[in-house]
This record gives structure tokens, sequence and C-alpha cells, in this order.
């Protein structure tokens, strides 16, 4: 076995130099040219850190990838490398966090450096995660080593695509963790968006703009660190960079725009316009010439330059010195046109005479040549990345002609964006030939952000010569495009749903026409944008009767499409539906029907909409009122009535929060929704119960979860319970304790068939393991064995029935003795390969989860019951817990916790009630309920 240990003579070990040397070679052959090769270099890397992860060697793990990355390996090599470092990480521990983030920064130095835009993208995927864990100990490390990087990163914005999000990634996470780099990463950011230099450091700009979006939250929460006028500066040239021709541009900013308003601060108080003068007084800059954005379209990725228009194709291939009808040559500081270099110096060959050719005209059949590569030159470029000549630069000032002086942050970008993305100058809205869908898109997804903290912008006009408001906007809903639509009908559901939290009155006619213009296309994507506003805006439609009953009906008649997301988004809407505050006639007609369209949705084909939909109902319980009591009045026990028997930490350490064994009052409105719902899915298992199971499984699951066990008195278990007390005239506490140890004991061995199961499939695969590290020193068998499935079934036998360990059971606990285990065997097994042969949290996460539900689940059983009742199966989960403690650690320490407990008669179940009792400071004597729960069991 490959471990790394310094013993080397030791059968099965090899030393560390070795080990070093091993992974090293694997990791070569992840370039090899051979495709098999590569994969089965992978696997074996994985397969090696997983056994080392088994046997809690973390540190060695982490120590080899890092040893790795400082190798000059290829791409595949490092990408692989930061890959397995991001799953392993979350092991490391905290005394050598330290370590491993120096040795991690000074990794990052040696890949930030190669030009190959594989690992430049695992540097982006994979720093998050691994700073996550590392950065809190990075203050400790050599300031030196982060700022290197933080100089390579800086670096790195002028490059392109990968390498320059990459270096965004890491200059971000550098400033969050480290103080001293956030305050050099913010001004350096200021200084190069302030200088909007679009042209000759266009990706500089864009990864500034996405520098200063990652970093945003950590300025907020150190904002007393930073000059407030220096980052209202910051804000109004991130607004000028909405002139911008560039499409990277212009998408950065407005993310970056819609990114802060969704996390607002202090320093939104101030006039723009205000700002930008004081700044201009201050610094007595040049001012370039005012921006006219009455005619720029937003730039748009252009086909053959065949297939552009007249128009078009006349604006394409313009002159340098202008447009195609005015061709004069002018050097005074009256004419702002940009000319660069590459003109300038087309200008000197011709030997041009401004002053004596100021208003000549250049002949083309005179100058064919200079017409010709001009021509090429621009054919060559897309509409996308338009050249120099063409380009129009970004302002340096804002516009001052769309609102007053001291008009606010909000309004003011409200204005911008509307003006220059949504609204036309003259009348109605822009066209998509003018403005990119996706670019609208953006824009309405951020007035929506600004309207959260601003509703009031919808009401002001887009400038002073236009009188159209920003309520146009709202017309954008009719749009061919579902994702315009959509985002068109968010931003008028986040207006309506500010001014109902600031109880400003509404329009319900207004409300209605909106939502019956999104659901006349019958398109799904539509539909299901539709049903996430309504969902996140559901106090608007509450508000009318009128609205919420024919909202109700738009979305029940969204029942008939099979469409998977539109089915979860429809059940996350009904579970947000308060029935407590909707009319009577109404919750009479709608309650029942949309609890129907969900129980349908268990029996989905699509796993994810039945989980979607369990948690759904789970909700609906909450918000419902399926009986005769409300939640507008107050339907439940307080503690104090009760008494608090125990602390509100845990009585059971480690567990999870559902057991804290509390002593909670009754929500006696929740109990009689968990009672009709529960009755409901019921009759449905009854009508067909082998085809239902599965969604049947799963609500209840999350029942069991989210509601204790005292809401369940009213619900059909109990009422069994009572009518056989009724018939048979027994007592509660007789009926009780009739099957008390038997049903106990069923329970035990339900939990250890699953746990049997798993103990094994991993000793089947270490007795595989050792079998073939001995078979080099045995003797070969030549006859092939005659059925080998036969022998793996007998060991397998031999091996869930504990033949060889000296315990014998005493109960059917193997998992050869159930049906349902056996057929989901198979499938268990796939799982454990791919579980050994990959680092992927999610598939260590598949493998075990039924284990852990099975040891926590045990856990829960034994604080309940006494010593004498699980002393027969003692044996037997120790041994379960020493060999399945590497798989599920916590759920095993967990398990011993509980059995130690139980031994020394410490569990719930020997608590003295007088105790208690004794405890309860106003109210002495314990209600009968409450006695029954501590006593039942004795």
């Amino acid at each position: 076995m490959i471990t790394g240990k310094k013993d080397s003579g030791k059968k099965g070990h090899i030393g560390k130099d070795d080990f070093n040397r091993t992974i090293e070679l694997l990791f070569v052959f992840l370039d090899h040219r051979e495709s098999s090769l590569r994969i089965l270099a992978d696997q074996c890397l994985d397969s090696i850190f997983r056994q080392l992860q088994i046997g809690m060697h973390y540190s060695r793990v982490i120590a080899s990838l890092l040893a790795i990355l400082t190798k000059n390996l290829s791409a595949r090599g490092v990408v692989s490398a930061l890959n397995k470092l991001s799953m392993t990480i979350q092991f490391s521990q905290a005394k050598r966090a330290n370590l491993y983030g120096f040795h991690y920064l000074n990794a990052l130095c040696l890949a930030m450096k190669r030009p190959e835009e594989s690992i430049q993208t695992a540097i982006e995927k994979t720093s998050p995660v691994i700073f996550e864990f590392l950065g809190p100990f990075l203050v400790d490390v050599n300031i030196e080593k982060a700022e290197e990087l933080y100089n390579i990163a800086i670096s790195n914005f002028d490059l392109s695509g990968a390498a320059n999000r990459a270096a965004c990634m890491v200059a971000s996470q550098l400033a969050i963790f480290v103080p001293p780099i956030l305050h050099k990463t913010f001004y350096k950011i200021s200084s190069i968006i302030s200088e909007l230099d679009d042209v000759e450091h266009r990706n500089r700009l864009v990864a500034s703009l996405i520098t200063f979006r990652l970093i945003w939250k950590t300025i907020i929460v150190n904002s007393n660190d930073f000059s407030i006028r220096a980052i209202q500066r910051l804000l109004c040239k991130i607004l000028c960079c909405l002139y911008s021709s560039t499409n990277e541009i212009l998408v950065s900013s407005i993310e970056t725009l819609e990114y802060i308003f969704q996390n607002p601060s202090k320093v939104f108080d101030f006039a723009p316009l205000m700002v930008q003068n004081s700044s201009s007084s201050a610094t007595n800059s040049p001012e370039k010439q005012p921006y006219d954005n009455r005619f720029q379209k937003t730039p748009r990725k252009m086909g053959s330059i065949d297939d552009l228009s007249d128009d078009e194709l006349s604006s394409f291939v313009a002159s340098p010195w202008g447009s195609v009808d005015e061709m004069s040559i002018n050097n005074s500081k009256a004419n702002s046109t940009v000319v660069s270099d590459e003109d300038q110096r087309t200008l000197n060959d011709f030997d041009v005479d401004t002053e004596a050719n100021e208003n000549s005209i250049a002949d083309p059949l005179l100058n064919s040549e200079m017409y010709d590569e001009e021509t090429q030159r621009t054919r060559s470029e897309p509409s996308l990345h338009p050249s120099e000549t063409d380009h129009a630069r970004i302002p340096d000032n804002l516009p001052e002609d769309i609102c007053d002086l001291a008009t606010n942050f909000y309004h003011y970008t409200a204005l911008l964006i509307a003006s220059r993305f949504l609204i036309d100058s003259f009348d109605g809205l822009k066209d998509d030939q003018k403005v990119r869908v996706s670019h609208k898109i953006l824009a309405l997804n951020c007035l929506s952000a600004v309207a959260s903290r601003s509703p009031d912008i919808v009401s002001i006009s887009v400038s002073k010569t236009n009188q159209q408001t920003i309520i146009t906007a709202y017309n954008f809903v009719s749009h061919d495009d579902d994702g315009v639509s959509i985002a068109a009908f968010n931003f008028f559901m986040n207006v309506e749903q500010t001014m109902n939290l600031l109880e400003k009155p509404r329009n319900s006619s207004k409300i209605l026409s909106m939502i019956t213009k999104v659901f006349e296309i019958r398109n799904p994507i539509r539909l299901k944008g539709a049903l996430q506003s309504l969902a996140n805006s559901i106090d608007v439609i509450v508000a009318d009767d009128n609205v919420l009953m024919k909202t109700f009906d738009y979305c029940l008649s969204t029942c008939q499409i099979d469409y998977f997301l539109l089915k979860i988004t429809r059940a996350e809407f009904v579970s947000r539906i308060p029935w407590s505050r909707v009319s009577a006639h109404c919750r009479e007609k709608y309650q029942q029907k949309w609890l129907d369209a969900l129980l349908s949705q268990l029996f989905d084909s699509d796993n994810r909409v039945v989980k979607a939909t369990s948690v759904a109902i789970s909700s609906m319980i909450s918000n419902a009122e399926f009986g005769r009591l409300t939640k507008i009045f107050l339907h439940s026990l307080p503690d104090i009535y009760l008494g608090s028997a125990f602390e509100r930490i845990p009585i059971v350490l480690g567990f999870l929060p559902e057991y804290s064994f509390n002593n909670n009052s009754i929500d006696f409105v929740t109990a009689q929704n968990l009672s009709h719902v529960l009755e409901c899915v019921f009759s449905l298992l009854i009508e067909n119960f082998h085809d239902r199971q599965s969604g049947i499984i799963s609500c209840l699951t999350k029942l069991c979860e989210d509601f204790s066990p005292n809401l369940y008195r009213n619900c059909v278990f109990e009422e069994l319970i009572f009518r056989s007390q009724e018939e048979e005239n027994l007592k509660l506490e007789d009926l009780l304790k009739l099957s008390t140890n038997n049903f106990v004991e069923k329970l035990i061995v339900v939990y250890l068939r699953i746990i049997n199961l798993y103990y094994t499939i991993l000793a089947e695969e270490k007795s595989k393991n050792y079998v073939a590290s001995t078979s080099v020193l045995s003797r070969p068998n030549l006859i092939p064995p005659s059925s080998p499935r036969m022998g793996e079934r007998s060991r397998a036998e031999s091996l869930s029935n504990l033949i060889g360990t000296g315990i014998h059971t005493t109960r059917p606990t193997s998992y050869l003795n159930s049906p349902v285990l056996l057929q989901l065997e198979h499938n268990l097994r796939g799982s454990f390969q791919n579980y050994m042969g990959s680092l992927d949290i999610e598939l260590q996460n598949r493998f075990s989860e039924v284990l852990e539900v099975a040891l926590r689940g045990l856990c829960v059983l034994l604080e309940v019951i006494p010593f004498e009742v699980c002393k027969s199966f003692l044996d037997e989960i120790l041994l379960y817990c020493n060999n399945l403690f590497n798989i599920a650690l916590n759920s095993c320490t967990q398990l011993i916790h509980q059995l130690l407990k139980t031994i020394f008669y410490k569990n719930l179940i020997n608590i003295n009630v007088a105790t208690i009792q004794s405890t309860i400071l106003r109210n002495q004597i314990l209600p009968r309920e409450t006695n029954l729960a501590y006593t039942i069991t004795r």
C-alpha cells in the first residue's frame, strides 16, 4: 500500500522519497499522448489520495499537491493538482494552515505566469475554495509573498480572457483576507477606472470593474478605513463607463452597479453631479467633448459584411477623420475627434497640408490605396471591437442635461440606465437594432435593484427635454424575447413590492394587467420566470382578492405543461402563500386545489421535482389553514405554561438541531394542517402503493425533519391508537407499553442491516487488497474458478454474517434478510467504486448518505432506550464503528458517545422525573403528557 511513510522496510509500504517520485511520475503521465494512459494515471492518483484520506493522512495529500504545483509540469498536471487541492484543502489542520498558505501563494505566483488558458481557468475556479480555508491565516504569512502575487495579478489585468478573470479573482481574494492589500487594490482600481481608457487599456478597465464588484462587501464592512468621497467619485466614474462602446465594459459596469445596489451602503447618500463638479474644480482636469448618446448603438456582434444594410455599411467603413461626408482634416483645438498614431502616420505619408486643404475633399480615385487600406482594415474588425477611429471614447464627466444638479445617486443611476439602454430620447422604447437584447436585460435587472431601495424612480422623467418617465420600461413585458419580458416583469413586481412595504398606494388594475400580459404567451421559460417573480413578491398579489384569484387561475393553468423547472418554481410559489391573510372565500376555493397539485408532483419521474415538492409541502403546512383554527389568533401554548425542563442547548451533544429534546409548546394550527396533509398523502398511497412509494417516502422524510413529534398528536396514527383504546378500554400508559421492547428491537435491526451492508462492502474490499498484495509471494492458481460470481457471493455472505469475527448475532441483522437492501446493493457497490476512485466531495456524500442516516438514527434511539434492550447488540455495534470509523467519522463518534451514555445509565430514559419537577420554578407539577414522555418506557 502506498502511504508515503518513512518505514519503507515494512511490508506493503514505500518510503517517502519513492512516494513523492511516484506521485510526480503519475502527474507526468497526465500529459501522455495516449488518452487511456492519461485517464488511468488520473484514476491512480485519486485512488492513492483517497486511501491516504481514509487513513487520516490528510496532511500528506495536501503537502504532495503543493509540492507538485512547484514543479515544471504540463498544463494538464497543474490543472489536475489545483482541482485535487480544492477538494482536499477542507481537511487541513489549523496549525499547518499558515505553512500551507505560504506554499500555495508561491505556487500561484508560478502558475499565473503560465500562458495556458486551462491553467488560468483552473485558478479562477479553485482559488475561492482554497482561499476560503487558507485566507484567514494569510495575515500571519510573510506579506512579501502576498504582495508578489498581488503584483502579478495586477500585471495580468492587461491580458484578456481566462487570464484576466483569474487575475481579478486572485486580486480580490487577497484584498478580502489581507487588509494592506485591500487598500492597495482599492486605490489601484480607482486610478484605472478614473482613466476611462477603453481603447488601449480596455482589458485593464474591465478587470478593475470586476475586482471592484468582488471586493464591494469587504469595502462596506471596512468603510471607515476609506475616504467616503473617494468611493463616491469612483461610483461616478463607473456611471461614466455606461457610455462605452465596448461590450465587455458595458456588461461589467452594469453588473457592478446591480451588485452594489443589492448591497447598499451609507456612501450612496450623495448627488453624483455635485460630487463631479467638486472633483472637477479641485483637479482642473481638461474635459472631453460632451457625449451625445441619442444616436449611439451598443456594440452588436455582426456576421459577414455582405449581410449589412446600407446604413450600417456606410458607418462601418467610416473615414478616420469623421463621417463619410466630412473628410476634412482639422487639427484645431475645437476638433475633438481622436486621431490614432496609425492615422497620424498615414497623414504624414501623404504629406497633407492641413492649413491649405482645410475644406478640401480627398479624391478616392487619386487616393485609392488609402481607401483600399482603410476599407480592408474596417472589414477585418467586427463591430464588437470597433477601430480606434470609429470608437466613441468614454466621456470624463457625466451628462448634466438629464436631471437637476441635486439629484441623488439612486435617481441619477436609474435615469442614466433608462435613457442609455431602454427609453428612446424621442418617443417609446429603444429598438433592438440600437441596443442589444442582453444589455436590455442587464439594464432592467439593474433598475430592479435600484427600485428595491427607491421605488419612486418610476415617476421621474427620463430627461429635461423628454417627458417620458421610467415607467415606460414596463412595456418591455410584451417583448418577444423571454429574458427581456421577465426582466421587465420582475422590475415591475420589485417596484410594487417595495411600495407595499412602504405602505404606499398601488394600482390593482395595473398589477392585474401586467400579470395578464406575461401569462398570455404560453412559453415554459417565460412562465417559469413569471412564477419566480410572483413568488418573490407574494405580498403584492395577496393584498387584493381579485388579483390573487386571477393569478391563481393563471398559475393553475400551467399544471398541464411538462417542464421540470416550471414545476419546481410552481411548488416554490405555493410554499410562500400566507393563507392566513387570504380571504375565507379564496382560501376555501384554492387551498385544497394547490395541495392536490403539489401531491400530484410527488409522483413525478424527475427526482428534482419530487425533492422540491416535498420541501414545498412542508412549507405549505406551516402557512396553511385546513381546519377551524387560524393563525390570526394565538392557538399555541407558551413555553412558560409547560415549563422549561431542560436548557436550550441540546441535551445530546453533537446532535443535529432537530434532536434538541426541548420541551416545546404545541402549535395547534400546524398540528391540524399536518393531520390533514397526512390524511391526503396516505389516501393516495392506498390507491396505488407500488408506483407511489418513492414520492411518499421523500415527503414523509421531509415532514419528520421539519416538525417535532408533539405536532403529530392529531394525526391518523394517534387516531388509530385512541380508537383501539376505546374499543379495548385500556389506559394510555398500558397501550403504549404493549410493544415497547419488541418494537425497539425491530428498529435497531433495521439500522444494523443498513450498517451491515456498508461493513460487508468495505470488508470485502480490504480482503481483495490483501489478496492482491500477497499474491506475488504465494503460489498462483493455475486453474481459474468455475464460477467467480458464486465465490464473491459466498464471501459476501460470510462477511455479512460476521463469520470469523467471534461475534454471534442473536437477531437477523444481516442485510441479506432485507429484499430492499439486496436491490440497493448493486448501486451501492458502484457508488463505492466511484468514491474510492475520485476525490469529489459530491461522490463521497452520495456514497455515505444512507450510512450517515442509519448511524444518526441509531444515536437517537440509544438516547431513549434502556441498556438492557441494546445489550445484545453491543459487540456488533462496536465492530461496525471500528471498521466504518474512517468513512463516517462524525457519526461513528456520536454513536460511541451514545453507547457510553447508555452503558453508564446517563441517557434520557434514566433521568429522574422528580429531579426535573424540582428544577421547574413556576410549575412544580408537570402536565400529564410531559410526565408520560419520560415514564412511558419504564
